[in-house]
């Protein structure tokens, strides 16, 4: 018939489907994780150390700034980077 196709059954999804949404969900999920983590061991690596000796608790301290400083560092020089290309045309 020209006008009427019946609705056809929907075919139950495979297991690479399936997989897939949860590595997509993974790849969303992890990082964050990673990062979470990686921030309460710092803290705990600090009051851990600061409790042995002060002094050494500048260390952590010193490589976190100088991450933060990093990441700042990178930002900056991604946003110049896309300034230049959609001001400087």
């Amino acid at each position: 018939m020209y006008g009427y196709e019946p609705q056809k059954e929907n075919e139950p999804s495979s297991w690479h489907e399936t997989f897939m949404m949860v590595m997509a969900a993974f790849q969303v999920i992890v990082p964050v994780m990673l990062v979470i983590v990686g921030v309460m061991a710092g803290l705990i690596l600090t009051l851990v150390v600061s409790f042995s000796d002060g002094r050494l608790a500048l260390i952590p301290i010193v490589v976190f700034g100088g991450s933060v400083l990093w990441y700042l560092r990178r930002q900056r020089r991604k946003n110049e980077e896309e300034q230049a290309k959609y001001f400087n045309d």
